[in-house]
């Protein structure tokens, strides 16, 4: 009878971990204080010109979600490694910043391939080199497209 008991409790515990795991999303808003951030990487530029920050609302990121094939279509520039493609965006870890560029309220798009860092969604993570595991894209929600992707430089 104990060996049931445990055996029930054991698989509790197993489907309340997996119930975790598909809730945990791959992508977090960051508050409006990291859009100066964003410009800073120590292996890509980032977006220039940026004037401010804003807060984007759930409706413009489950938009920016439900496009995020989108970026695989675009090429990196500048830097890192130009003319590199993301081919599935949506498995990377993803943290959106609103920030303003040139009077444009645009959505950054950080990413990194493996495990963020435990602050991933207080402050924008930022790997040195990294080659195709990180990169940054913006987004504009009133177009609803993707432009100026920027890889990392680095290992390959």
């Amino acid at each position: 009878m104990r060996a049931s008991i445990w055996a029930a409790v054991v698989l509790l515990m197993f489907l309340n971990v997996q119930r975790i795991w598909a809730e945990r999303k791959p992508y977090v808003l960051l508050s409006e204080n990291e859009a100066r951030a964003v410009s800073m990487h120590c292996s890509r530029s980032g977006p220039q010109k940026v004037t401010g920050s804003w807060r984007p609302i759930n409706a413009q990121l489950e938009i920016l979600e439900s496009n995020l094939q989108g970026i695989s279509m675009l090429r990196g520039k500048k830097g890192g490694l130009p003319g590199a493609q993301v081919k599935e965006p949506s498995r990377y870890y993803r943290q959106y910043v609103g920030v303003i560029v040139e009077s444009r309220k645009l959505i950054y798009v950080n990413a990194i391939c493996s495990e963020p860092p435990s602050d991933w969604t207080s402050h924008l993570a930022d790997m040195c080199d990294g080659s195709e595991c990180a990169w940054g894209v913006l987004y504009d929600p009133a177009t609803r497209e993707f432009f100026d992707l920027q890889m990392n430089g680095g290992w390959k």
